[in-house]
Parts: C-alpha cells; sequence; structure tokens
C-alpha cells in the first residue's frame, strides 16, 4: 500500500533518492519523563523498541567511588547509632502512652460495643 513519496539525499551518490513509505510506518519519540528512545507503531498502536537513554557516570575514577562509599559508611554508622537510642527508650515510650490511656478509660463505666452487638 503506498502512500505517498519523498526524497532523500543520498551522502554517497549526492543525489536525490526516492523514499517510499506507507501509512503503517513507525515513528520514533522521546519520553519526556526519562528521555528513552521509544518507537512506535501506528497500526499496532504499541510501543515496538525502547532505548533507554544512556546515564553518565557518577564518578569519574574509582578513587572518587571509594570516597563516596567511605562518607556513606560514617552516615550509616550515625543511623544505626540513633535507632539503637530509639529503640532502648521504646520501652519507656510505649509503658507512657499506655498508663495515659489506662487512665483515660479509668472512669469509664460503659460496655464496649462489640461487632455481634450490631447485627
Amino acid at each position: 500500500m503506498r502512500a505517498g513519496s519523498c526524497f532523500t539525499l543520498d551522502p554517497q551518490l549526492s543525489t536525490l533518492t526516492p523514499l517510499v513509505y506507507t501509512y503503517s510506518m513507525d515513528f520514533e519519540l522521546l519520553c519526556p519523563c526519562c528521555n528513552a528512545r521509544l518507537k512506535i507503531d501506528p497500526e499496532l498502536k504499541a510501543v515496538i523498541d525502547h532505548e533507554a537513554p544512556k546515564v553518565p557516570r557518577k564518578f569519574g575514577t574509582v578513587d572518587d567511588a571509594i570516597g563516596a562509599m567511605k562518607g556513606q559508611d560514617a552516615e550509616r554508622e550515625k543511623k544505626f547509632a540513633a535507632s539503637i537510642e530509639a529503640e532502648k527508650s521504646k520501652k519507656d515510650v510505649l509503658n507512657r502512652k499506655f498508663d495515659e490511656l489506662f487512665e483515660k478509660t479509668k472512669g469509664d463505666t460503659s460496655k464496649p460495643i462489640r461487632d455481634i452487638d450490631l447485627d
């Protein structure tokens, strides 16, 4: 099925070469989120090919990467020490919350509502 034709410049021959296309010609576009190159078939309304964008290296040398990992080690140790301190005081916090709720319900003489009572 020939829908039309146009011409393209052939760099090897330096002449115009006819380019024939059909309605089912695939087209490419860039994803606005990740800049990936998507090849789409309009007839199938589906992505035929996906080419992920090239991600630049974060570090120029191995020494830079090792230095960054050492910095992460120190930060990880700080977070671990903070979580240990939080765990030590967790028992006291839970006991305090329980005591406050217990005092709040101490004067309440009403019966709790059960699910079976609602039927």
